[in-house]
């Protein structure tokens, strides 16, 4: 027999799971050896694994994101075992060796994994050795599929018996074995190549970590399955209670990620289509999304749109106009539309059933993602049939209207009384205002209404008293307004290009009272504002100066004075191209 390295070098080359030390006590039959195609015939930069300091072996980060990985699984026993000698391949000899000894378990590695608590373990060791190598490269994907010997990946007979183990471009990038399984593995001719070559790093994957993630796999599997036979049971019935889903793109979703596009009949409530689309990626089983997060795809959600019928669906995805990835309706639309598809193996391929969804739920996911403080779908038709919104909502809570036939018997209170004949949200909400601050001080509601509106008149008048005597202060210093502008056919456009064109420059030179400053065209924007279509404004005192000179070619500039509280114009004059336009007033 060919000898391995000394099961140290084996497990101390790389233990991704397990430190070294109880890597080797926890040794488990069922314990998983990958064997790393380390490339010696291709440049360091292009390999897929690196080499550490201490001779361990890591990913190399600058390669491809995808590797291909081989599960050594069932041997297949030759029809014909007296036929098989020396010369006849590795797996032959390794099926007759198996035999004679009387090791079953280890022809049908699948059972042994099974029994042991592990039924599927080749996905669930796709799964964990991902998992594992992703930590060393975030975008990294293992392929069992990929493997070239179908889904369920390439046995002894045609990775180990045949040129993989000869040829360096045909070796598999990982390849694994069952710690069971290598002493015989080691016998195959082909092998003492291949270890001291490409495959001459290795690391382990603890049996340990296998049942719970095997366990998941096929409580997903029947996850699925029950929800199969429920959407059976719900299309049965014509039911009308769950919102459902056909998602065309779940298979390809963690691979390839994309956009999801949603599309619905025209008879399918808005609230029921959107709600279901706030479910996002929770419209697919767990496994599914977990699968996406470790894939890191990059997902989008696209538009919404409706058709008028089932059928008009169908046609648009058999004929490539719309995606659809995923239809939202009845169970039974559902189910008949992926029945349809059947015949269409390139428009059913990957498709799958969403969630289940409570009608409900999917309307109050739908109010709730409004944004506009709604809690659930009965507030939003609250608010809808009240002509108010969330935060009126919130106010009639606050003085224990709950719901319609709260603020209905409300609205009949306040009429009955005399309030108002008014019934929208403002109005009863006035009313039950009133109603409050009416019995805190000992009146009536029609009484308080009467106090709350003199109150008001009196306020208003205040204010308007206030805002009065503010202007007369405010036209009593500053009597007068200058309105510059620039424009043509005496329309301000905007009053920069008057002082600043073809290379030269102007300046605005005023004083305002005792004040004197010059302002560059840059600096215009100090004086006041520039209104659209007028001009810029500046407050005046009772003595004044303006000097102004325009330098565009083509702009007039202009300046009007006039009086602050009757806007009587007392001076105007337009000037051209370097015109100058001065005006004082006062001494």
């Amino acid at each position: 027999m060919i000898a391995l390295p000394r099961r140290l070098a084996l497990l101390g080359a790389l233990t991704l799971l397990l430190p070294l030390q109880q890597a080797v006590a926890a040794e488990h039959p069922l314990d998983v050896i990958v064997l790393l195609d380390m490339q010696p015939h291709r440049s360091p930069a292009d390999r897929l694994f690196a080499t550490n300091m201490d001779g361990t072996a890591r990913v190399n980060r600058g390669v491809r994101a995808d590797l291909n990985a081989c599960l050594l699984r069932n041997v297949t026993v030759p029809d014909d075992l007296k036929s098989v000698n020396e010369q006849s391949w590795g797996y032959a000899n390794l099926a007759k060796r198996l035999t004679l000894q009387k090791r079953a378990d280890l022809l049908d590695i699948e059972k042994s994994y099974a029994t042991a608590g592990a039924p599927g373990a080749d996905k669930a060791l796709q799964q964990i050795l991902e998992a594992a190598l992703r930590k060393q490269a975030p975008d990294l994907r293992v392929n069992l599929a990929n493997c070239g010997g179908g889904p369920r990946g390439r046995t002894v007979g045609n990775t180990l018996g045949y040129k993989n183990w000869e040829v360096d471009d045909l070796y598999e990038d990982l390849v694994a074995i069952p710690r069971v399984l290598l002493p015989y593995v080691q016998d195959l001719p082909r092998y003492a190549k291949a270890a001291a070559g490409s495959y001459s790093k290795s690391l382990l994957i603890s049996f340990d970590s296998l049942p719970a993630q095997a366990q998941a796999n096929v409580a997903a599997t029947q996850a699925a399955a029950d929800l199969e036979t429920r959407y059976a049971q719900l299309a049965a019935s014509d039911d009308r209670t769950q919102v459902a889903a056909l998602v065309r793109s779940a298979r390809a979703l963690p691979q390839f990620g994309g956009e999801i596009s949603y599309c619905a009949t025209g008879d399918t409530e808005s609230a029921l289509l959107l709600g279901y689309r706030s479910l996002g990626l929770d419209m697919l089983a767990p496994s599914s999304v977990e699968q996406i997060n470790r894939s890191r795809s990059r997902i989008s959600f696209g538009r919404n749109t409706t058709f008028e019928s089932l059928n008009d669906i169908f046609v648009a995805i058999t004929t490539g106009k719309q995606s659809c990835s995923v239809v939202v309706g009845t169970a039974k639309q559902v189910v008949d539309l992926r029945t349809a598809l059947a015949s269409q193996r390139d428009s059913a391929q990957g498709a799958q059933f969403g969630a289940l969804l409570p009608l409900d739920e999917s309307r109050d996911r739908y109010a709730r993602g409004l944004n506009q403080g709604y809690e659930n779908f009965a507030q939003l038709s609250f608010a809808r049939a009240i002509g108010g919104g969330g935060a009126a909502l919130a106010q009639l809570r606050t003085y224990g209207v709950q719901s319609l036939p709260d603020y209905q018997r409300e609205a009949a209170a306040m009429q009955a009384s005399g309030h108002t004949a008014d019934i929208s949200a403002t109005a009863v909400l006035t009313y039950l205002q009133d109603l409050k601050d009416g019995q805190q001080r000992g009146l009536g509601v029609l009484a308080q209404r009467d106090a709350r509106l003199l109150q008001a008149r009196r306020e208003r008048e205040q204010l308007d008293k206030s805002r009065r005597e503010a202007r007369a202060a405010y036209e009593k210093q500053y009597p007068y307004e200058a309105v510059i502008s620039c424009g043509i056919e005496q329309r301000h456009q905007a009053l920069v290009p008057c002082f600043m064109s073809d290379g030269l420059n102007s300046h605005i030179e005023i004083t305002n009272g005792p004040a004197y400053a010059l302002y560059q065209p840059w600096e215009l924007h100090k004086l006041g504002n520039e209104t659209a279509g007028e001009g810029l404004v500046i407050a005046l005192s009772n003595s004044f100066k303006l000097n102004i000179q325009n330098v565009d070619e083509r702009l007039v500039l202009r300046l009007v004075v006039r009086e602050t509280a009757s806007g009587r114009v007392v001076y105007e004059k337009a000037a051209a191209r370097f015109g100058v336009i001065r005006y004082s007033n006062g001494p």
